[in-house]
């Protein structure tokens, strides 16, 4: 259901981009390459939304990326931790981390909570085409606001990680 619901937050008319990050340190569910994940996601799920490589989120070898995002929105509990696969994060254009949501709450609470976060999100931005996965071809667009370099970058960046 994941799935379904953070496609439907993408292609929705809300200037919302998801940016997948894969994570295999929640009991070892993403165990395949960068390439086997995106296949099997794009087959199985239609999903067409960026997907990066895998990433740790926790621990010493966490991506700086993640190490930056649990920074500006810890979260509740004693730890910042990314508690599971599918904890979201939201990222506004000028690049403030505006809000945290559990692995628990749908894509789908996110975006009935958007017009309370309006101000802080950017206008829809146009996108490209995509191509099917298979043949070595990548399956994921990439639009004015996805995430390049050095992750961060300055650029836009919403983030969904599982």
């Amino acid at each position: 259901p994941q799935y379904a619901g953070l496609r439907a937050l993408h292609h929705d008319d809300n200037g919302v981009r998801v940016l997948g990050f894969p994570c295999n340190q929640f009991g070892q569910q993403e165990p395949g390459s960068a390439e086997e994940i995106r296949c099997f996601i794009a087959d199985n799920y239609d999903i067409d939304f960026p997907v990066f490589a895998k990433v740790d989120v926790n621990g010493d070898n966490a991506a700086e990326l993640y190490q930056w995002l649990k920074s500006e929105q810890p979260g509740e509990g004693e730890s910042s931790d990314v508690t599971w696969n599918f904890e979201k994060f939201l990222v506004n254009a000028a690049g403030d981390v505006v809000a945290r949501f559990s692995p628990g709450v749908a894509p789908e609470a996110i975006a009935e909570q958007l017009g309370e976060l309006r101000g802080l999100l950017p206008s829809a931005a146009p996108r490209e085409t995509s191509r099917p996965c298979g043949a070595g071809s990548s399956a994921f667009r990439r639009d004015s606001t996805s995430l390049v370099g050095s992750r961060d970058g300055g650029h836009h960046v919403r983030v969904a990680q599982w």
